[in-house]
């Protein structure tokens, strides 16, 4: 009886092990929902350390079915290094009293200019943390951008 070759047994092993891999994306590792920013809208703008440009986050915190969730938004302008312009947004993270609610906000959608941070739907995933309506007044923190970054 002839023996399959490597390649055909290749082709259908990717399939079943392709479900077994975990994705390091963080697009994928959480469910993410949109809507337009609401309520209490915070935001952070950070420039590069050599060229010109920089970014702008805006973020709120929005109830979703009892649960905290965080949306936001950012661009990027100026010099665009795809790698160290994800970095510099995968170190921020949205904070209330010094509680991380979320971290690593490449999540966020990203858009090409200035009006369309306030007219474009944001990007939400949920905290896994019971909403408070103390979020509507408080001010949540963006903190990060734990690294210089060279565009």
């Amino acid at each position: 009886m002839p023996r399959p070759s490597p390649l055909f047994l290749a082709a259908l092993a990717a399939p079943l092990l392709a479900g077994c891999v975990g994705s390091s994306d963080p697009d994928e590792a959480a469910a993410t929902f949109s809507r337009p920013l609401a309520g209490n809208v915070g935001g952070v703008n950070g420039s590069w350390t050599t060229g010109s440009g920089g970014y702008q986050l805006v973020y709120s915190i929005q109830e979703t079915e009892g649960e905290a969730a965080v949306c936001g938004l950012y661009r990027i302008f100026g010099n665009d290094n795809s790698r160290g312009s994800r970095q510099a947004i995968a170190d921020y993270q949205v904070e209330v009293e010094g509680t991380p609610l979320v971290s690593d906000l490449r999540y966020f959608t990203r858009v090409e200019t200035e009006e369309e941070l306030f007219a474009t739907p944001a990007t939400c995933r949920l905290t896994g943390l019971p909403w408070e309506d103390r979020y509507l007044e408080m001010e949540a923190d963006l903190t990060g951008a734990k690294s210089q970054y060279r565009i």
